[in-house]
């Protein structure tokens, strides 16, 4: 085996302290406005629509499986006396419709098979007027509802009547009692006048001044008779006038239910509580998260600026490799701009560049291989390295990972030489190794070289010298970054907006600056239309400027004498 790479170490004192990261200032939020709460509903939009989609099933569902509550509605004129107060008369009357007294006579009436208690619940009564009472009654069916009404409103005078009744007996029994007690004693004064001697000669005496006292008081307790007989007449017809004046005005009617029209209230009741649902969740989400998604907030995590901006790209879900390979042949307008921008950062004397992808392997992968492509037409040699996790870029060119492939193609009659690797794997120290040696084509019909696994072990990939190299990475903090060295120096970092929290963007920063790559510029991917920051302000950290500051050695590899 060849001697393993060297990597360049950073000075002890560009390592960042604290207190160093307290001096970069961090850029202000952006301030919640309509803009900013249309943009975030914009872009939950999956979610409200998931929730407007669930809660028109389940309007549906509601509309078929919960009964149709049916009504139906009677009116009853109400008689008072002159001697009470009107609106609390009626007050008094709804009062007593509510009670379990009539609730029970409805049940014992229709032989109904549930309580009173429950039977409450059913039915509800207005006063429109000082004399008009409204009974509303629900029922599972309409002939149901109309019974029940008019059960209710019989139940309801009969009730009354008796109460009235009962509450009038009351009154005219204490007047009764004391009827009794002014007869009792008209009769004793009585007794005692005629028990008086009474004559001529009793006149001017003290014994005629008596009998004319205790003739006045009985007169007086005669009157009183009289008075309390009148007030009991009295109460007995008032009482029998307002039972008498009371009755049903107008017998229950069951009102008429839509199908069709319940169906499209519980169809439009769901979609809009889906509505505002989704949408206050998805206001919430975006106000309390973390995620990266602002230029300028792109730009201070990373300590580099944003460079280039996409629109955003549409990850395919079912037969992704397929899908990716055909959008390979016919690049989109966004990857070719991402494959121009990259192969720009190495014209002229860079030869090797890293483009690392913080959640967009797919439409980076997609750049990364349009630019070795166009770099292949210019004549150029080059060595595509594949450090994602799912070998994204592997995939593309049709190969199982993990491998290095070689590749050629003609371009004008003129052949040139071309390599491209296949998710490299970064060994525990630092080392890129491949294993194994196979042969199998590329999706252009170019003969590809595949470096798999042998016998003796792990081969390490070709050398990358007088090679354009272009290393497409995932980083980790459990691998670090320090694979990239013996590749590319220089990196790009492609970011799609609204996918990493801030914790992941920084720990690529880190991890890159710890491992001595310069961080060149960003990409971002799916900028939000409503940022209008630029994210080219320099934030440079007292930490960049000391990795920038450290003398590099050169980069030693095994390839190299």
């Amino acid at each position: 085996m060849s001697a393993e790479p060297t990597y360049p170490t950073p000075d002890a004192t560009a390592l960042v302290t604290d207190a160093d990261e307290q001096t970069a200032e961090e850029p202000l939020g952006q301030f919640i406005s309509l803009r900013v709460l249309y943009a975030a509903v914009r872009r939950g939009r999956r979610l409200w629509l998931t929730t407007m989609a669930i809660g028109l099933v389940a309007g549906l569902l509601a509309s078929y499986f919960l009964p149709t509550s049916y009504s139906a509605t009677t009116q009853l004129i109400l008689g008072h006396s002159g001697a009470v107060d009107v609106a609390d008369a009626m007050a008094t009357d709804l009062a007593l419709l509510q009670t379990q007294g009539v609730a029970q006579r409805v049940v014992s009436r229709l032989h109904l098979h549930e309580s009173a208690e429950s039977l409450l619940g059913q039915y509800s009564g207005i006063t429109p007027s000082n004399q008009v009472m409204t009974i509303t009654v629900t029922a599972p069916t309409a002939s149901e509802a109309t019974a029940r009404a008019n059960a209710v409103a019989a139940a309801f005078l009969s009730f009354r009547a008796q109460e009235y009744r009962r509450q009038n007996q009351v009154a005219v029994s204490a007047l009764d009692a004391q009827q009794n007690g002014l007869a009792a004693e008209v009769t004793q004064l009585g007794s005692l006048i005629r028990g008086l001697p009474s004559g001529p000669n009793t006149a001017g005496s003290s014994v005629a001044g008596t009998i004319t006292a205790l003739q006045s008081e009985q007169t007086q307790d005669i009157n009183q008779e009289a008075q309390i007989q009148q007030t009991v007449q009295s109460d007995n017809l008032n009482v029998e006038t307002e039972i008498g004046s009371s009755s049903v005005l107008a017998p229950a009617v069951s009102s008429h239910h839509s199908h069709l029209k319940r169906i499209v209230t519980d169809v439009l009741v769901g979609l809009l509580v889906g509505a505002v649902v989704g949408m206050g969740a998805a206001v919430l989400a975006a106000a309390v998260s973390d995620r990266v998604r602002r230029r300028e907030e792109v730009a201070w995590n990373l300590n580099a600026p944003v460079e280039l901006n996409l629109g955003p790209f549409h990850r395919p879900r079912w037969h992704a490799a397929l899908r990716l390979r055909h959008q390979m042949e016919q690049p989109q307008p966004d990857t070719v701009r991402l494959a121009q921008h990259l192969r720009a950062k190495t014209a002229g004397g860079q030869s090797s560049l890293a483009v690392v992808s913080i959640d967009s392997d797919e439409a980076t992968a997609l750049a990364v291989a349009c630019c070795a492509k166009e770099l292949i037409r210019d004549g150029r040699e080059v060595l595509v390295m594949d450090f994602t996790d799912d070998g994204v870029l592997s995939k593309l060119f049709g190969l199982a990972p993990p491998g290095t492939a070689a590749s050629t193609e003609s371009h004008d009659s003129a052949s040139t030489n071309g390599t491209a690797a296949a998710n490299g794997t970064a060994a525990a120290n630092g080392a890129v190794a491949q294993s194994g040696n196979g042969e199998t084509d590329s999706p252009d019909g170019n003969e590809v070289k595949v470096y798999g696994p042998s016998a003796n072990g792990w081969v390490e990939a070709p050398a990358p010298v007088g090679k354009c190299v272009l290393v497409l990475a995932t980083l980790s903090p459990l691998l670090g970054a320090e694979h990239l060295l013996p590749w590319a120096q220089e990196a790009v970092a492609v970011v799609t907006a609204g996918r990493p929290d801030r914790e992941k963007v920084r720990a690529n920063a880190e991890l890159l600056q710890a491992a001595g790559v310069r961080l060149d510029s960003v990409v971002l991917i799916g900028a939000d239309r409503n940022d209008y920051s630029l994210g080219r302000r320099s934030w440079t950290s007292p930490m960049a400027e000391r990795l920038r500051s450290v003398p590099r050695e050169p980069v030693k590899t095994s390839h190299q004498p």
